[in-house]
């Protein structure tokens, strides 16, 4: 009940966040939602149908359901899903047509989540920023003639469009190459008398 005029939430990169995203299934004014990075978020987006977002950002979050699910979200600008459990045919989202921002991959690198037709998208026209990859997406090259001022696009060097954005995020959260995150190791023997 106290969510229902909550308008932005914006907790991401933030490891003490948890729980399921179908809190916020009856919060009508909310319209930005950024939990990314935040792998203790889980839930079946299907419980957001009564919601119509400007920004959903879950990338790296536990989230799943299908693309059709956010189909109903028509002011969508910006939607991040990739390292999320929601699979999906991409023609879900050609009825989006206020999205400026867009990326899908699948992080496990078999594109299995993620398939479709890029043309059904043709009608996105105010796309800025893509980045499409790991995906089982046919007719990029068609894709990017369509849309030839984006930056990113729907191949593997599309990446970079969101990894420059992302990388401290995924170094809080040891998602980066080489990247571990831990307690640093004492130099010398530890003193048997504790801390």
């Amino acid at each position: 009940k106290a969510l229902v005029n909550m308008k932005v939430l914006n907790l991401h990169t933030n490891p003490e966040v948890e729980g399921d995203v179908c809190v916020f299934s009856k919060a009508g004014k909310l319209k930005s939602l950024k939990l990314a990075f935040d792998e203790k978020v889980y839930g079946d987006i299907s419980c957001l149908k009564d919601l119509n977002l400007d920004t959903f950002a879950m990338t790296y979050t536990k989230i799943s359901g299908d693309l059709s699910d956010l189909s109903h979200m028509t002011n969508l600008k910006a939607l991040y899903l990739s390292g999320t459990n929601i699979t999906g045919d991409i023609s879900a989202l050609s009825g989006l047509t206020n999205l400026e921002e867009l990326t899908l991959s699948d992080p496990e690198m078999d594109g299995s989540k993620f398939y479709g037709d890029l043309t059904s998208l043709d009608n996105l026209k105010k796309l800025k920023r893509v980045a499409i990859y790991n995906t089982k997406a046919t007719n990029c090259k068609h894709f990017q003639e369509i849309h030839p001022d984006i930056e990113g696009g729907c191949s593997e060097e599309s990446k970079s469009t969101v990894t420059d954005t992302n990388v401290e995020s995924e170094k809080i959260i040891g998602k980066g190459q080489g990247i571990s995150i831990g307690v640093p190791k004492e130099e010398g023997p530890l003193d048997s008398n504790g801390p």
